[in-house]
C-alpha cells in the first residue's frame, strides 16, 4: 500500500511529541528530587506529572498507525529513551549508559510482545493492546526517579544532612509542628501546666521543649525549637545515614510506581473515547481484511 505525505507528518509528529514529552517529564522529576518535593509533594506537582504521563500513554497508543513492519521499534522506544536520558546529561556516563541500554531493551520488549498481541485480536482495543507498553514506560520512569534520588543523596556527610534536615523542618514546621505545640500549650494556666504539657509532648512527639520555658518573642521561640528539633533527629539518623540513600531511591521509586497506576487508570477511562475521535476526524484510518481463526477441538 503506498503511503501518502500525511503518513510520514503522523509519524514525525508523534515521534518528536513523545520525545518532548519524555523530555518534559524527565528533567521535573529531576527538579522535584531535587527541591525535596517526593514525600511531600504539591497538588501542582503531583497533577502535572499525572497528566504529562498520561499524555504519552496517549502518544504512544496513536502510533497504531504506523506500526507495520519494524517501524514500531523506533517510533515508541527511541524518543522515550532520548527523552528519559535527557536528564541524566549531567549524572556521569555510568548512570546515562546503564539508564539507556535498560529503557531501551525493556521498551523494544515490551513492544515486540504487544505486536504480538495486537496480531492475534480481530479488533482493537487500546487498554489491552498497550497494557505492557504503558506500565513499562511508567516502571522506566520510576527506576529513574530512584536513581535521581540516589545520586542527590548519595553524598550524604553530616553537613549536607543536616542542611536537609534543616530544609525539611522549616518546609513542615509552619504546618506540622507548631500547630501541634500550639495545641498543647495554648491552655495553659501556670507554670506547673506548662511543665506538664512540655512533659506531654516530648513523651508523645519525642521533642524536648523545656529549653524555651522563659522565651518571650514568638519568632526567636520558633527559630529555638527549629534548631531543637534538627539537633534531636539529626540524633536519630546520624547512625544510620549510610542506609538513607537506598532507603529514599527505594520510597521515590514506590511513590511513583502509584501515581503512574493512578494515571494509567485515568488513561483507561479516556483512551476509548480518544480512539474513536481520531478515527472520525481521519487520524487513524480503519482499513478490514478477512482473517482466519483458529480453533482448538476435541
Amino acid at each position: 500500500m503506498q503511503k501518502h505525505s500525511t503518513h510520514y507528518v503522523k509519524t514525525i509528529f508523534l515521534f518528536i511529541l513523545l520525545l518532548l514529552e519524555s523530555s518534559l517529564l524527565s528533567v521535573f522529576l529531576m527538579e522535584m528530587i531535587r527541591n525535596q518535593n517526593i514525600l511531600f509533594p504539591s497538588i501542582e506537582s503531583f497533577t502535572f506529572v499525572c497528566i504529562l504521563i498520561i499524555m504519552i500513554y496517549i502518544a504512544q497508543v496513536l502510533t497504531i498507525g504506523a506500526w507495520e513492519k519494524w517501524e514500531h521499534y523506533l517510533l515508541v522506544p527511541i524518543p522515550v529513551t532520548l527523552g528519559i536520558t535527557a536528564g541524566l546529561i549531567n549524572s556521569g556516563f555510568k548512570w546515562w549508559f546503564v539508564i539507556t541500554i535498560l529503557s531501551l531493551l525493556l521498551l523494544a520488549e515490551s513492544v515486540y510482545l504487544t505486536d504480538r498481541f495486537k496480531k492475534l485480536l480481530l479488533k482493537f482495543h487500546p487498554r489491552l493492546i498497550f497494557r505492557n507498553i504503558n506500565r513499562t514506560t511508567g516502571f522506566v520512569f520510576a527506576i529513574l526517579a530512584g536513581i535521581y534520588t540516589y545520586q542527590n543523596y548519595v553524598d550524604l556527610n553530616s553537613a549536607l544532612l543536616k542542611t536537609r534536615v534543616s530544609e525539611f523542618v522549616d518546609q513542615q514546621y509552619g504546618d506540622i509542628a507548631k500547630p501541634l505545640i500550639e495545641q498543647q500549650l495554648k491552655e495553659l494556666q501556670g507554670a506547673q501546666n506548662l511543665r506538664e504539657d512540655i512533659n506531654l509532648i516530648n513523651e508523645q512527639y519525642g521533642f524536648d521543649l523545656s529549653p524555651f520555658l522563659n522565651s518571650t518573642t514568638p519568632t526567636d521561640t520558633d527559630n529555638q525549637i527549629k534548631a531543637n528539633l534538627v539537633t534531636q533527629i539529626m540524633g536519630w539518623i546520624e547512625p544510620y545515614k549510610q542506609f538513607i540513600p537506598p532507603a529514599l531511591s527505594i520510597i521515590t521509586f514506590a511513590f511513583f510506581q502509584f501515581l503512574f497506576g493512578i494515571s494509567y487508570f485515568l488513561f483507561t477511562l479516556l483512551i476509548d473515547g480518544l480512539i474513536i475521535g481520531a478515527k472520525k476526524i481521519n487520524f487513524l484510518h480503519v482499513e478490514e481484511i478477512e482473517v482466519k481463526q483458529e480453533i482448538l477441538k476435541f
